[in-house]
């Protein structure tokens, strides 16, 4: 309601925008009984938008690789059940191994949702391989839909043909974007920062370890195109490897984590144009 009502440049937009996010805080954010997570597959992408929350821009092309991806599917299903995993990136339609992918994260989570997440540029290009497995092993397809030409009636024709879950991930096209902007002070109030984060139920596993939000595992990417020194500490992930069992795991991923700190939520900017990054830092900053 208010999106319609209110200007979303006035001051009044973010105070309501922020408080109502904290409100909700202590549903989003409640202890879960199961896993449920992002894993990271690449880090790169094919679209570059304009202040990309995972630095994607920055980065030339990586991916997790096979062997490192199926030793932490393995390792997360033999701490507790699976809920839900989502593979993004970056593009994860950029894995050269995407297929395998799909199968490893079926074979151990043989009950749980698993999902894509996709700008689907590259789901027309597919092959009836892709489309077959993503029937066989019950892969959902979420695309962030972006104000650009997707050939969305042969993507739609795809997903029926081959009877897969098909839908789009905030509903309504990406136009505009809001900025969080990082502080390299890190000033901010941990606990503040996050309740009235929309992130704050992103954890992101990647390479053996869950992160409590994935710019945590990005700001790498920042701090070497820029030449910036965010620190990611110890206490802002866990090791999957080393946890005692999975209530350690659950226990951590629904509490707000160090690098909470470098977010400046208080002066999130609101409805900036969708655009090509020009990798500017005040894009982020």
């Amino acid at each position: 309601m208010i999106d319609k009502t209110i200007p979303k440049t006035s001051f009044l937009y973010k105070w309501l925008y922020l408080n109502g996010i904290e409100i909700h805080s202590k549903v989003r954010n409640k202890r879960k009984e199961c896993l449920s997570f992002k894993y990271h597959t690449v880090d790169g992408c094919n679209l570059n938008c304009i202040g990309c929350s995972t630095c994607s821009p920055l980065v030339n092309n990586s991916f997790v690789d096979i062997e490192s991806f199926e030793s932490d599917i393995k390792q997360i299903t033999m701490l507790g059940r699976v809920e839900m995993m989502e593979l993004i990136g970056g593009e994860v339609l950029l894995h050269p191994n995407i297929i395998e992918l799909l199968e490893i994260s079926r074979k151990y989570i043989e009950k749980g949702d698993l999902a894509i997440v996709t700008n689907g540029i590259l789901l027309p290009k597919q092959d009836e391989e892709f489309w077959k497995c993503c029937k066989q092993n019950r892969i959902a397809i979420k695309i962030t839909p972006y104000p650009i030409k997707l050939d969305t009636e042969k993507i739609t024709e795809m997903a029926k043909r081959y009877e897969i879950d098909l839908s789009y991930y905030s509903g309504v096209e990406k136009v505009f974007f809001c900025k969080c902007p990082l502080n390299i002070e890190g000033r901010g109030n941990i606990i503040k920062n996050f309740k009235r984060c929309e992130s704050s139920w992103c954890e992101t596993l990647r390479d053996g370890k869950m992160y409590g939000c994935y710019r945590a595992y990005c700001i790498k990417f920042f701090n070497e195109y820029y030449k910036q020194d965010f620190k990611t500490a110890e206490k802002d992930y866990k090791d999957i490897y080393k946890v005692k069992d999975v209530d350690e795991l659950l226990d951590f991923m629904c509490k707000p984590i160090p690098f909470c700190r470098y977010c400046d939520i208080d002066n999130t900017e609101f409805r900036i144009p969708w655009k090509i990054s020009r990798k500017e830092i005040s894009e982020w900053m």
